[in-house]
């Protein structure tokens, strides 16, 4: 039952960054991160968590730069880099303890997942936001998939790996 509060709550936490877009969901963001590393994920060091989470969160970014640079995902030019996608990224973490590392065992189920999720959650989100997805380009849709499973598969071989250990 914890489990299903955590994850409703950090689906709420997911709709609310995308639809307020605010910089002050960051206070939300981080505390909640805390929060569950304290009450889910205390078993591992939180120099090994926050390291986690801000070596996943620096990946995503890239990934998200590399894409708006080919033109599949854009935001207001006159940011850099969305507080929104950010904010997104920072909870990604939360996922990892008690929900993906179920599928450590299964990578080519993990790759599945990311490939179809991963353009889901960017399309819905961009319905959300003023942050644009462009899913009419079928080949980058489908590079974007791959980059994304492998990207997942490799967190989960990383998180195992190094954090659980």
């Amino acid at each position: 039952m914890k489990l299903f509060f955590k994850l409703a709550y950090f689906q709420l936490l997911w709709f609310l960054i995308l639809y307020m877009e605010s910089p002050f969901i960051y206070f939300i963001c981080l505390g909640s991160l805390a929060l569950d590393w304290k009450f889910f994920s205390s078993h591992i060091s939180l120099v090994k968590y926050v390291l986690f989470a801000s070596s996943l969160t620096l990946g995503g970014a890239l990934i998200d730069l590399s894409f708006k640079n080919i033109g599949l995902i854009s935001w207001d030019p006159s940011t850099f880099y969305p507080p929104a996608l950010n904010q997104i990224w920072l909870i990604f973490p939360v996922y990892f303890d008690q929900v993906f590392v179920k599928f450590k065992k299964y990578p080519p189920v993990a790759f599945v997942l990311a490939f179809f999720a991963a353009p889901f959650a960017y399309i819905s989100g961009s319905q959300l936001s003023s942050i644009s997805f462009d899913s009419s380009q079928t080949y980058l849709l489908a590079f974007f998939a791959t980059i994304w499973g492998g990207y997942f598969v490799g967190l989960l071989v990383g998180y195992d790996r190094f954090i659980r250990s």
